[in-house]
Order: C-alpha cells, then structure tokens, then sequence
C-alpha cells in the first residue's frame, strides 16, 4: 500500500512542471505568468488530471463512480457550476485551487479561489484536500489516497 497525502500530490505536480521548464524554454513555450498560453494548457491539464485528480477520484468514489464526478479543470477559472469535485486549501471552508503560480521560482505558489477572488500563497504554506460529494450529496473531503488500489 503506498498512501500519499492530496498535498505530495500536487507537490509532485509542482516538480513535474519545474522539471518542464527548461524543455518548454529551449522550445519557446511560454509557462510564466501572464505569458502562458493554450500550448502550455495542453501540457499542464492532463498532467494536473493523471498526477492529482484522477488518484483522487479513484480513491474518492471507485472506478465505478467515477461517472458521478465532475472535476473542476486544471487553470480555469471560475469553475463552471456544473463541477462538483476540486482540490481545495485545506480549512472549515474549502477554496479550490486553480492552479499554480511562480513568484521566487516557478511554480511555488498555489492559485486559490477565495470568496474575495483570486489569491496567491506560497505553495510550500498550503495543505490540500479533494472535496467531493457523496451519493446522497453531502460534500466529503479526502485527505489521503491509497495509490496501489485498484
């Protein structure tokens, strides 16, 4: 059983994109704030969906469930209200992430969607969750993810 907290999850995710950056400089994609665009969307999405969301998922409601989620994309914002299933700052009140920013280096601050809008905190500060709802709709958190079970 290997078990890993939402929050290494989306620390993996960071080091995956900083890993990134001197192939997507040599190849003149931009990923920096205010200057990313649809290529780097490409990239950044599926590798937020297959090192975050989908383990998530999984262990949130099963593969046979999965049909129930509507998971909140990687970098959009707001979230279209139809989606029912985000990383969140971890608190009474969840704010979802919606992505990462770079302030000292890239990709150490986490976007978060608070109630007063955007905000920006350092990445290394924040504890994540996947929130989620229930079959009877009662919104449930999850805090760790069993990455062996199938």
């Amino acid at each position: 059983m290997q078990i890993a907290s939402v929050t290494a999850l989306v620390l993996n995710f960071a080091d995956a994109c900083r890993a990134l950056v001197p192939m997507l400089d040599g190849a003149a994609v931009p990923w920096a704030d205010g200057e990313k665009h649809d290529n780097w969307d490409r990239i950044a999405e599926p590798l937020f969906e297959t090192l975050v969301t989908e383990p998530c998922a999984f262990a949130a409601v099963g593969e046979g469930n999965r049909h129930r989620l509507q998971v909140a994309r990687y970098d959009f914002m707001p979230s279209p209200a139809d989606c029912n299933a985000y990383v969140a700052l971890e608190g009474d009140e969840p704010k979802r992430m919606v992505g990462l920013a770079s302030l000292k280096r890239p990709f150490d601050m986490a976007a978060i969607m608070g109630a007063d809008g955007l905000e920006k905190l350092p990445l290394t500060e924040c504890r994540f969750v996947f929130v989620f709802p229930e079959v009877d709709g009662k919104q449930q958190r999850l805090s760790e993810v069993d990455l062996d079970a199938e």
